[in-house]
């Protein structure tokens, strides 16, 4: 059995190891004469450099350094020029990570090597995949991504609170670059996830950034000089405005004195910020997280009436505006637990030790933070074809080529939000073409209809045996604790034959046949298959009276796209056409809802 169990929070502003030993101590490492170190990495013409000595190193070349670059994990082209080299995030955070794992190797005196990492609940699937990327580029092999609302929830029983049976919990997450609020309901040893939402883009940074804009305001209007092209002034000013803030927690005024030379010019800054100005500038900021705090009790059903405790995690969080606006907003104060900026980590060494088997008996039931599903035909593509045909982009044909940017519109969930971890479930779809041999599943993830609103994880051609158009394939999601997915295809009836590809290492294609979200229009609205035709006709027929009464509404010459797509619909209904009527259909039915026609699309029938 393992001797220790580790946890790393990996975080915007400061990151943080936590460590396990079988004797039942659960402690942070330190490291550098501190419990946390910055998420700084630097390059000073010889070495790298990270944590305090990064950051002090950026104080004097601030573009040889970067922070904060946990804001742009999973952004696949994103890349900051240091040290000579293009770095990605994930090499930035590789680094930050490398250097907890050497310095508390050398600390503790054995080697680091299996740890569980965590992440914002907010956080989209290539986000968590760039944060294991970034684990294994330190030497760590990464054996769980966890929530960082879920790990302090963990970390508060690891500090021996007393058990609590059948409550509510709501965990109000803000550190320096990202926001979460999660509800859980403990009982005893059990804690289950309900609901998360969050903001990975706000978080104590931001509140330093309105210091500076305020301060760089004050520069221009007394003293005539704009410091905001200088780098070196605004690293100063950054540095500064950090200090004010972190001294306002304790006190009601700060004082803000330094000497800078721009563009020339020497200037002496003497100021101070109040408490009261300070509130002021962040007031829609925190008000922003009270209202995701209100959307995460509503997706769980509860009320605030409802919640027994309210558990507050981040550094940002000592600000005594956050927690007075928390307890005014929830009726109840809140509860610094334990350190909140070692919260995270010692719930991510918790749950090292439970996946190590060691004496640390807690259960913990997560949720998918974001429904994952695929992209196939359906509403929302015909909503667009209007617009197609406004543009020319769409005749009897069917839609030009470029004319959907190769996915379809329509985002299909497959794992809704907020499900249980891990989950696994089954969709069925339909084939587009006839002799249709392969199909390309496009994985997307977010709460829009539209898959353009979403982020797309990854996409995968799967073969399949020559069926008619309208054929059903089923598309299976497997969604793990870590909140990586993997996703299986087969198709329907005889012998079922099964594709499973992890989306970490697959790569996105464009070229091949789109599912389609319900079967083909002439199988629609009969469930038994007695009069299936008839009833097909009826509603095509339908369709035709509903578009000649919306044109009747205006004009004779209005609209003539739409006049000659209607000449073409008449002509392949005919001929019996199905394929090429599909199209037609669809861009008919998207004119109807473009031309403010809101009746149900089969109400009638």
């Amino acid at each position: 059995m393992k001797r220790a169990a580790y946890g790393i929070d990996l975080g915007t502003t400061n990151s943080c190891i936590a460590r396990f030993t079988g004797a039942g101590a659960l402690t942070v490492i330190p490291i550098d004469g501190g419990p946390t170190v910055p998420s700084v990495v630097a390059f000073d013409g010889r070495e790298w450099l990270c944590g305090r000595r990064a950051a002090n190193h950026a104080m004097l070349e601030p573009h040889n350094a970067v922070r904060s670059i946990k804001r742009h994990m999973g952004e696949e082209h994103y890349r900051v020029r240091l040290g000579g080299e293009e770095l990605s995030p994930v090499q930035v955070s590789a680094k930050i990570l490398a250097y907890l794992k050497a310095q508390a190797e050398a600390a503790i005196g054995e080697a680091i090597r299996e740890v569980v990492i965590t992440v914002p609940a907010w956080f989209n699937e290539p986000q968590r995949r760039a944060t294991v990327a970034a684990g294994e580029m330190a030497g760590l092999t990464v054996t769980r991504i966890i929530n960082e609302p879920t790990a302090a929830a963990l970390a508060y029983r690891a500090d021996g609170a007393r058990e609590e049976a059948e409550e509510r919990w709501l965990v109000y997450d803000l550190g320096g670059g990202t926001f979460d609020c999660s509800i859980l309901a403990v009982s005893g040893t059990c804690k289950e996830v309900l609901a998360s939402c969050g903001n990975t883009f706000l978080g104590g940074d931001d509140f330093d950034h309105r210091i500076v804009l305020h301060l760089v305001d004050g520069i221009r209007d007394r003293d005539g000089i704009d410091p905001s092209a200088d780098p070196l002034a605004m690293a100063r000013l950054r540095h500064l405005a950090e200090q004010a803030k972190i001294r306002l927690s304790t006190e009601v005024e700060a004082p803000i004195h330094d000497h800078f030379e721009i563009g020339g010019r020497h200037l002496d800054l003497v100021t101070a910020l109040t408490r009261g100005a300070f509130n002021a500038l962040i007031e829609d900021y925190l008000e922003s997280t009270l209202a995701k705090a209100r959307q995460a009790l509503e997706e769980a059903r509860i009320t605030a009436a409802n919640i027994e405790r309210v558990l507050l995690v981040g550094g940002s969080t000592r600000i005594p505006k956050v927690q007075e606006r928390v307890a005014q907003a929830l009726g109840i104060e809140p509860e610094a637990y334990v350190d909140v900026d070692l919260s995270v980590a010692l719930g991510a060494g918790a749950q090292s030790a439970l996946d190590a088997g060691l004496s640390f008996a807690q259960v913990v039931v997560d949720i998918a933070p974001h429904a994952l599903g695929v992209a196939a035909l359906g509403d929302e593509d015909e909503r667009s074809a209007a617009a197609l045909v406004a543009r020319g982009l769409f005749d009897e044909d069917g839609p030009a080529e470029g004319a959907w940017d190769h996915h379809p519109l329509t985002f299909v969930p497959i794992i809704r939000k907020n499900t249980r971890l891990p989950a696994r479930f089954v969709e069925e779809f339909y084939t587009s073409i006839d002799e249709q041999g392969v199909i390309e599943v496009a994985v997307y993830q977010g709460e829009s209809r539209n898959t353009r609103d979403n982020v797309h994880v990854g996409a995968f051609f799967v073969p399949l045996p020559p069926m008619p158009a309208g054929s059903p394939v089923q598309i299976g999601f497997e969604y793990d604790r870590n909140g990586l997915i993997q996703v299986s295809v087969s198709e329907k009836g005889g012998a079922l034959k099964r594709y499973t590809m992890d989306l970490n290492r697959s790569a996105a294609g464009n070229s091949e046949p789109a599912l389609r979200r319900r079967p083909l229009t002439v199988d629609e609205g009969s469930e038994d298959g007695d009069g299936s035709a008839d009833e097909a006709a009826g509603v095509l027929n339908f369709l035709i009276e509903r578009v000649e009464r919306r044109l009747a509404e205006g004009p004779e010459e209005a609209h003539p796209e739409v006049h000659e797509l209607l000449a073409s619909y008449r002509q392949q209904l005919a001929a019996g056409d199905d394929e090429r009527l599909d199209g037609l259909e669809e861009a008919l039915y998207a004119w109807l809802d473009a031309s403010g026609e809101e009746e149900e699309r089969l109400s009638a029938v």
